[in-house]
């Protein structure tokens, strides 16, 4: 685990992401978390868990492309298709009544969010060009809060080297028998940790 002083761990994880990439490994972030899908590179994926109300639908992996298929935007839109349409999770909100779609036709059209505040008179539906008049302020500010900073100094990366048996030991101590059993049925034998991983 890696905790900075007033620095949002979503920076955190874009910046190791980054770091990472550049030095030529390959990535994998586990999130549900749109706004880490702006990190997405040929390098650097997501990795999206399936949803609590649909477990059927399993893990899916996005690459460039899939960013494009999920959200109709490149990865490095995301910021500015956030501010547009919003991110409940984050208590951003978007301009009302712009949705997904409307959101990557103008992005398509117009670049960026700065490209949509420009030719905010061009806007189609014309219903939307007073709304987005009226939210300016709100939209800068929705992206500076969308906007990743992937340029955090970060501490080294480490590896992480589980300790099965000290986890065992803990649980066995607490009386907590059925997270025993359950951790014993995950780490079946020492074999699993004692690879070294290239």
């Amino acid at each position: 685990m890696v905790e900075i002083a007033e620095i949002e761990a979503d920076d955190i994880i874009g910046s190791y992401a980054v770091a990472l990439a550049r030095e030529s490994h390959e990535v994998f972030i586990v999130s549900a978390d749109k706004d880490l899908a702006q990190c997405v590179t040929d390098k650097v994926w997501m990795m999206i868990p399936p949803p609590t109300a649909n477990s059927k639908v399993g893990w899916r992996r996005l690459d460039p492309a899939g960013v494009i298929e999920r959200f109709g935007v490149r990865p490095e839109q995301i910021p500015d298709y956030l501010a547009l349409v919003g991110d409940a999770v984050d208590g951003i909100p978007g301009v009302p009544g712009v949705g997904p779609k409307t959101a990557a036709n103008w992005l398509g059209e117009y670049g960026s969010l700065r490209g949509v505040l420009e030719n905010v008179s061009r806007l189609k539906p014309d219903r939307f060009r007073e709304k987005v008049e009226a939210h300016r302020e709100n939209l800068e500010r929705n992206l500076q809060l969308t906007k990743l900073n992937c340029d955090v100094e970060l501490p080294p990366f480490q590896k992480f080297r589980p300790d099965p048996e000290g986890l065992f030991s803990m649980l066995e101590e607490l009386e907590m028998r059925t997270h025993l059993k359950e951790a014993k049925r995950r780490y079946p034998g020492p074999d699993l940790f004692s690879l070294e991983t290239p």
